[in-house]
């Protein structure tokens, strides 16, 4: 302690210059407004600088887990499974608007550079933006399944609202039995979600698989989302509560695909004007 104090005597010039120094940034950046918005822009750019930093070691150190991963996705896309190819549309390239083959999304790849699984409402941070055409609600798949959807862009980021946000919804279809209902997590666990709206007339099984329908606009059909982990029926309402174990493993997701959808535009005017003459 006495250490301490003589080196607080020796040195107090100096460290009031430092105190003042910050005070005066402080209320430089506060009290003008181009002032904020440069250290604001420079702030998001170094922490994503940063990001990318921790990400990479990261990515180092998980090279083994990530090899496995790919391998699983490289397989699925050889052997035609129906999980990323069931949509006749759906080709697997680089951004191109193909005409003959009658191309409706495209994949864009990306890097995951931050993430959150412990939050209410969790998001994602790629290292892609509107530079590389990322635009605002384009899916976002893994190499498993469904990741989320891209809720924000700027120049070479783009945040996504991952399926593990209380705000997220799906439109899902139990494959073995083609009837669909609405997805959701209930924000207590970072491996399930839950599947709503389907009667009991349904056939279901445990195991059952559980995937995207394409009603949504924004999702090819036929994504893998998960599996019926559990169900019973609800005591309240003519539905089954269904617990689904989720496809992607949130904790460790770190390559990713941005889908676009070429026809997406034309089915929301489509459907805009249909909405308007009822």
């Amino acid at each position: 302690m006495r250490a301490l104090f003589e080196f607080i005597v020796k040195f107090h010039f100096f460290i009031l210059f430092l105190l003042f120094e910050v005070v005066c940034f402080t209320l430089a950046i506060n009290n003008n407004e181009p002032h904020q918005k440069k250290f604001i822009s420079s702030a998001n750019y170094v922490s994503g600088v940063l990001n990318e930093g921790v990400d990479a070691v990261t990515r180092y150190f998980n090279l083994a887990e990530v090899n496995n991963e790919l391998a699983e996705e490289n397989t699925a896309l050889r052997n035609n499974a129906p999980g990323f190819i069931e949509n006749p549309h759906v080709v697997i390239r680089d951004s191109v608007n193909d005409t003959v083959t009658r191309q409706q999304y495209t994949f864009i790849a990306a890097q995951v550079v931050s993430n959150s699984v412990v939050n209410q409402k969790n998001f994602l941070t790629l290292n892609k933006g509107t530079n590389e055409g990322i635009q605002q609600d384009m899916a976002v798949i893994g190499p498993r399944g469904i990741v989320g959807i891209v809720y924000a862009v700027t120049d070479h980021y783009a945040t996504v609202m991952s399926v593990l946000n209380i705000d997220y919804k799906v439109s899902a279809n139990i494959r073995r039995t083609n009837d669909f209902g609405s997805l959701i997590w209930e924000g207590d666990d970072y491996k399930h979600a839950r599947l709503l709206e389907i009667p009991y007339h349904v056939n279901l099984r445990k195991g059952d698989t559980i995937v995207t329908n394409g009603f949504s606009n924004v999702y090819p059909a036929g994504i893998p989302i998960g599996v019926i982990s559990k169900f019973s029926k609800s005591t309240e309402e003519n539905f089954y509560d269904i617990d689904v174990e989720l496809s992607t493993n949130f904790k460790n997701v770190e390559h990713v695909y941005i889908i676009q959808n070429i026809l997406k535009q034309e089915r929301d005017s489509l459907e805009s004007t249909n909405h308007a003459q009822k």
